[in-house]
Formats: structure tokens, C-alpha cells, sequence
């Protein structure tokens, strides 16, 4: 039996659908931070590297 319209509540299959949805939605999100953080934090290496070559030359760097 189907509950009636405007009544408030949504069926099961559909909350739950939501929340996968909701849950895709958090996931993208944490993804585009992360991504997004690890991006800077690759430039700003970059950068020390570069200003290192400029403070004490090509001897400065160290091998990894």
C-alpha cells in the first residue's frame, strides 16, 4: 500500500538512494580537497626548491 502524497515520509529504497547519493556527493568532495592539497603542497616544494637554487646554487639540493 502506498502512503500518500505529502505525507512526509519517503519510501525506504528512496532514503536510501539519497544517502548513496549524499555519500557519492561527500566522496567527490574529500577527493577535490585532497587533490586540491596535495596540488599546493607540491607547488610550495617546488617553490623552496627554486628559491634554495637561488640562495646557495645547485649544490644546495639534496639528492632523495
Amino acid at each position: 500500500m502506498h502512503k500518500p502524497i505529502g505525507s512526509g515520509r519517503l519510501d525506504a529504497p528512496v532514503e536510501r538512494s539519497m544517502d548513496f547519493v549524499m555519500q557519492d556527493r561527500s566522496i567527490v568532495t574529500r577527493t577535490r580537497e585532497v587533490t586540491f592539497k596535495s596540488t599546493k603542497v607540491d607547488q610550495l616544494t617546488h617553490e623552496i626548491a627554486q628559491h634554495k637554487r637561488l640562495r646557495f646554487g645547485k649544490s644546495g639540493e639534496k639528492p632523495e
